[in-house]
């Protein structure tokens, strides 16, 4: 199956003087629309984490733009639903939309965890990694942007090699956060909550990273199948 409907589509293209079709354009248009509203929520988070006093506000506004990314999802999923034949396989859409969602959803559930655990003590580490995610959304929302055509370009990979950079670099300072507040913790007991609560945290920006990784990924299979 895989292949028969890039070649159809090929043949459509080749066809027809429109090519897309307004649903398959509008299913792009809103890929857009999330890459925008991704991006909006990375701003949001960087400066949740640079201002904590202030983290009930930006925790209530992430959680309104957490709403809004899922309402552009859902309208996706409907239009991908009426779109019978697509540029791009189906299966790629799809881990590309599932993983957009990922993004949004981890990086809601950091900053709620920020705000319901009244997180104070933050370490240098915590700006290093919202800056990753900001940076990351921040890509995302170019990418998306130019969905339709990026996978033709050769600075595709550009975007590849960085993000898998950025999430080596996630990486590693989750590891260095936990083991800081573990060694800490193993000598204040009392600590132990925080370290918890720290935990939860980084391993959910950390798998916000890992999901902008599958992104660029997708991107990256997509643009050999449609250049075979």
């Amino acid at each position: 199956m895989q292949g028969k409907e890039s070649l159809f589509r090929k043949v459509i293209d080749r066809l027809s003087p429109l090519g897309r079709s307004d649903k398959e354009k509008k299913l792009f248009s809103n890929f857009a629309k999330m890459g925008r509203c991704m991006a909006k929520e990375g701003r949001m988070f960087y400066d949740l984490v640079h201002d904590l006093e202030n983290a009930p506000q930006y925790a209530a506004d992430i959680h309104d733009i957490e709403h809004e990314c899922d309402a552009i999802s859902e309208e996706m999923y409907e239009v991908l639903a009426q779109v019978w034949v697509l540029t791009f396989e189906r299966e790629d859409i799809i881990g590309l939309m599932r993983s957009a969602d990922d993004v949004v959803d981890f990086i809601w559930e950091a900053s709620q965890r920020i705000n319901l655990y009244r997180l104070q003590d933050a370490r240098y580490e915590l700006y290093e990694i919202a800056e990753i995610i900001r940076d990351m959304t921040q890509t995302m929302a170019s990418l998306f942007a130019q969905l339709d055509t990026i996978v033709k370009k050769k600075e595709l990979a550009l975007f590849i090699r960085e993000a898998h950079a950025k999430e080596s670099d996630a990486d590693k300072i989750r590891d260095t956060i936990l083991e800081h507040y573990y060694k800490e913790a193993e000598l204040h007991p009392s600590s132990i909550p925080s370290w918890i609560a720290w935990k939860e945290v980084f391993e959910h920006l950390e798998r916000a990273t890992d999901r902008f990784e599958d992104i660029v990924d997708i991107l990256g299979n997509i643009q050999i199948k449609v250049s075979s």
